[in-house]
């Protein structure tokens, strides 16, 4: 396991790799700031893991750079700002973690989830692109505000509605294979626009 005891950036054009089976530890209130990328390249036997305790300020900020997961199992809270980049495909956000964006961020990042698992956590994005495909999102309260959301691959959501508020006509939404169980409010919820 790897401890993340002081404030850590990855400058631009600098390079994390994360390997399969690696644990990552925040301390509390210790934050990684991705400027370059951080790549987390793990397998299903042997995901990588971070961690940190409590929930605010966000253990990672993604500030113009890109993480690159696979496999991976986010248990903090993960904030994505200007000009972000990620992709994120096999990965895991678990009880109590969070997947949130700057409020409008410009140039607007660009956030791919593949196969993704969503837990008792959170997804708040606004401003974004957003492409999700093969998704499951259990008890978790799923919001995209302002985006520009391509969700045309099954996804599932259980108890809780993927809520999207567009505000401006303008903006594309794109929309197809949303699955909804357990609850008669699970499903999609379109609001603003016309």
């Amino acid at each position: 396991p790897y401890r993340v005891c002081q404030d850590l950036t990855i400058p631009p054009g600098g390079i994390v790799l994360v390997e399969p089976g690696v644990l990552v530890n925040f301390d509390m209130g210790r934050q990684l700031v991705v400027a370059g990328t951080l790549r987390i390249e793990a397998t299903a036997y042997a995901r990588a893991i971070l961690t940190a305790p409590g929930s605010f300020p966000p253990s990672i900020i993604v500030q113009g750079g890109a993480i690159e997961a696979r496999f991976a199992e986010f248990h903090q809270v993960l904030q994505v700002g200007s000009g972000a980049n990620l992709l994120l495909s096999d990965c895991i956000f678990s009880t109590g973690s969070v997947f949130l964006s700057d409020d409008i961020p410009r140039p607007p990042p660009f956030i791919e989830l593949d196969r993704c698992i969503f837990s008792k956590a959170q997804l708040a994005l606004s401003g974004c692109i957003v492409v999700v495909r093969d998704s499951t999102f259990n008890n978790t309260h799923a919001s995209l505000l302002r985006s520009f959301p391509d969700i045309t691959a099954g996804n599932t959501f259980t108890s809780h509605p993927l809520q999207i508020d567009r505000q401006e006509s303008i903006q594309p939404l794109f929309i197809d294979g949303i699955h909804a169980t357990g609850s008669p409010t699970a499903g999609l919820s379109l609001r603003g626009g016309t």
